[in-house]
């Protein structure tokens, strides 16, 4: 997938030991070229994270575009103090909040899962690529309100802790914790069913 914002070709020289922070620093003073490493090292995490959230790859494919776009534009207000991946999803995160607000019309993100199953239609080919047992969990994650499908997917990537999770929605981490085990539950509910009823299915297939 080439960068939708920069030219990779063009890359200046990085050295391997050049941090995200040094590199944003780098950008900060107007070298933009650096953006295609930062580009290379993280566009696949934030796409995975855009395309689970989405169920739809070219929902994600726009979105990774989006957020590299403004990672670009806010550059400048970006501090070397700041967890680099959390200020990335962060940015990728209220990337996914405007796209469907302004896309949609609607405000309620609990109504992005149901309507995000029907887009499949137009993608058919990324659920064919699951497996059984994963298409089931992308299934049942869609089922659940945005804001905790969103939360389920940021607690699996390992660059981020529960204090950076805090740290992104405002709260304390007890408060992080209670909130993802609500989500988890939710969850769990909804794979459970869908499982128990999709062996239903199968048995009344076989009749």
């Amino acid at each position: 997938m080439e960068s939708p914002v920069y030219n990779l070709n063009s890359r200046e020289s990085v050295l391997p030991q050049q941090s995200d922070n040094e590199l944003m620093l780098g950008v900060q003073q107007g070298r933009l070229q650096l953006m295609g490493e930062i580009y290379e090292r993280h566009h696949r995490l934030v796409f995975n994270f855009l395309i689970k959230l989405t169920g739809n790859r070219q929902l994600g494919e726009d979105m990774l575009q989006e957020t590299f776009v403004r990672a670009l534009r806010y550059a400048s207000g970006y501090r070397a103090n700041a967890k680099f991946t959390t200020w990335l999803l962060t940015i990728a995160r209220n990337v996914s909040i405007d796209f469907w607000n302004e896309e949609t019309g609607h405000h309620s993100e609990s109504e992005w899962g149901l309507e995000a199953i029907e887009d499949e239609r137009s993608d058919p080919g990324y659920l064919e690529e699951l497996s059984d047992d994963a298409r089931r969990l992308q299934l049942a994650l869609l089922e659940v309100p945005q804001q905790q499908r969103e939360l389920i997917l940021l607690a699996k990537i390992k660059q981020l802790s529960i204090a950076d999770l805090a740290n992104m929605y405002g709260c304390s981490n007890g408060a992080l914790k209670v909130r993802l085990h609500r989500a988890m539950e939710d969850l769990r509910t909804v794979y459970n069913r869908d499982s128990e009823q999709g062996l239903l299915y199968s048995k009344e297939e076989k009749q």
